[in-house]
């Protein structure tokens, strides 16, 4: 009885040091703060890590849960298998595009190749005509020259 009695004093001590008589100022009550005065029914606000910690939960204990546990590792080794397919399809992508890139060089080579050889058979086959012509239009001149000279 002596607990209970010392518990119920000091909870009659605590509620009328938080009463609004027994706090008292110099300022009239229009000019009190917000925060200085608090109402009656008013608590103060629970710690995050203190809420309900007393509650059991209702219907399961999910964390000693057999299918709980179950349904949790399945999950896990999913999203493991799907990791590993999303790496392989990325890895067969960088590949191919590898590939793509590699093909597409050896064609612009080939292609180049043919472009010089073709611009160097076109420039000799110009030279050649060119000296062609050149010898048959100064041998025409020369007979023309001898022709009209001789008439």
């Amino acid at each position: 009885m002596n607990e209970d009695d010392a518990l119920a004093s000091s909870t009659e001590e605590l509620r009328d040091a938080t009463s609004p008589e027994s706090v008292e100022s110099n300022q009239p009550h229009e000019c009190q703060g917000k925060g200085t005065r608090r109402e009656a029914n008013t608590r103060p606000a629970r710690s995050t890590n203190s809420k309900f910690g007393q509650v059991q939960p209702r219907y399961l204990d999910i964390n000693r849960s057999t299918n709980y546990v179950r349904n949790r590792t399945e999950q896990l080794q999913r999203r493991r298998d799907l990791e590993r397919t999303n790496s392989a399809r990325a890895n067969e992508r960088m590949q191919q595009c590898r590939a793509a890139t590699e093909l597409k060089h050896t064609q612009e080579q080939i292609y180049r190749q043919w472009l010089q050889a073709s611009n160097a058979d076109a420039h000799r086959l110009r030279n050649a005509s060119n000296s062609t012509a050149f010898q048959t239009k100064a041998i025409s001149t020369k007979a023309n020259a001898s022709f009209t000279v001789t008439a």
